[in-house]
């Protein structure tokens, strides 16, 4: 019996869980923010006007552009432009401007281009749809007719040499609450395609210490009433939003400086060469450190939704969209539409949720009613019966206390004869 109760409390505070993971269909669903950004940041156009030689700069800094080798800061030619620190709306002015890529944006059959936000990013000037987290998008009808529906022009012809090699949107999915720059679904949308991509929600739920929900880890409760956001510039706490945090706190302190999307909030604005040869090789270098992932002790939080995409597309326009167009008098040709224009549709499939919770394999009560059934069958006595021994025992305390306290002597009555 020892060693049961042994084995019983030993396994309680082991704190094992179980992963229940059930599907649930809803009457609506919270639309996921959605962000799209132009596979080329900057805008050549713009980037001429700004400075002739920031083109040059571009294709040096390229991945194609690599191959040459180190851009070679001795040259007359990279003057102040790049030595000194630029704001934030200079650099506005050399990206590819968000109003002048989305041309169509329908939200189940109403016109949205003014519910986008321009939002500035590690990957360019980028806009998002469903940014209000107070007031966030819900849908009741699901298929790619009724949720949303973009038309874009990826204004290839003005396209920069940079680290993708590709034409296109990207697109992506988060929470309306975090910045896209720390989001981890997207997918790529190429021009003369129609893309569609259904999603799919998930909501996880685990426990808090000191259960353990990733092998060996723990995770937060952010939603935790006495949750204190360690976080200095980002509102909502996420495991990734907390490692750029750090990561960039780490290249400040060093470089000095950090990058445009940061907005000056942290600290100055780096300069072309500060961000050449210091910011971009630290942050690139500490980010891919485990060691410097385990000293920003960032935990992962306990709640948490995921969406994941199954994308398929076809070709667009279609011939007889393509020569309605052309019939109604638009100054494109098809050679143009098809390197330039491109449709996307995202929607939900259905209104179920998937929703992965842990349960705690032991509770209090478990383990009472384990050691009461292991007692029963060692002992073959159930609570009952040990109540009634623990009376019997009670009983024979006091009988015996009594004939001690009598002497020992036992006293017949005898009966009264009338």
């Amino acid at each position: 019996m020892s060693y049961n109760i042994t084995q019983e409390l030993m396994s309680y505070y082991r704190y094992p869980v179980i992963t229940n993971t059930k599907v649930e269909v809803r009457e609506e669903l919270p639309f996921p923010a959605i962000t799209f950004c132009n596979q080329s940041p900057f805008n050549l156009t713009a980037v001429k006007e700004a400075d002739p030689y920031l083109e040059k700069y571009f294709n040096g800094v390229s991945l194609l552009g690599s191959f040459n080798g180190a851009i070679n800061w001795s040259d007359p030619g990279y003057g102040s432009t790049f030595s000194e620190g630029q704001s934030l709306d200079w650099w506005k002015k050399i990206l590819m401007k968000p109003s002048q890529m989305l041309n169509l944006c329908i939200m189940k059959g109403s016109w949205c281009l003014a519910a986008l936000k321009p939002v500035v990013t590690n990957i360019g000037h980028c806009t998002t749809f469903n940014w209000n987290a107070s007031d966030v998008a819900k849908v009741r009808v699901t298929g790619f007719d009724n949720n949303l529906i973009i038309f874009a022009n990826i204004h290839h012809d003005i396209y920069v040499l940079g680290s993708q090699m590709a034409a296109g949107l990207r697109v992506i999915l988060h929470d309306p609450r975090i910045h896209p720059d720390v989001a981890t679904s997207s997918f790529l949308a190429a021009p003369g395609t129609s893309t569609y991509a259904a999603v799919k929600r998930s909501t996880f739920k685990y426990l808090p210490a000191p259960y353990t929900s990733f092998e060996n880890k723990t995770c937060v409760d952010t939603l935790s009433p006495t949750f204190n956001n360690t976080l200095e510039y980002h509102d909502i706490y996420t495991y990734e939003t907390c490692l750029q945090e750090c990561f960039t706190r780490i290249t400040f302190n060093k470089c000095g400086c950090v990058k445009p999307s940061y907005d000056g909030t942290m600290g100055k604005i780096c300069s072309i060469i500060e961000a050449n040869t210091c910011y971009e090789p630290t942050f690139g270098s500490i980010s891919q450190d485990p060691d410097v992932h385990t000293e920003c002790g960032c935990r992962i939080p306990c709640t948490f939704d995921t969406y994941e995409t199954k994308v398929s597309s076809s070709k667009f326009p279609s011939n007889v969209s393509i020569q309605y167009i052309i019939d109604l008098g638009v100054p494109v040709d098809e050679a143009f539409m098809r390197d330039n224009y491109l449709e996307i549709r995202i929607y939900y499939e259905n209104l179920m949720l998937q929703v992965t919770e842990q349960i705690p394999q032991y509770t209090t009560e478990t383990m009472t009613g384990n050691l009461g059934g292991q007692m029963g069958i060692c002992l073959g006595a159930s609570i009952l019966t040990l109540t009634e021994l623990g009376e019997f025992l009670l009983l024979l305390c006091l009988f015996i206390f009594k004939r001690i306290k009598t002497g020992g002597e036992l006293k017949r009555i005898k009966p009264n004869k009338n």
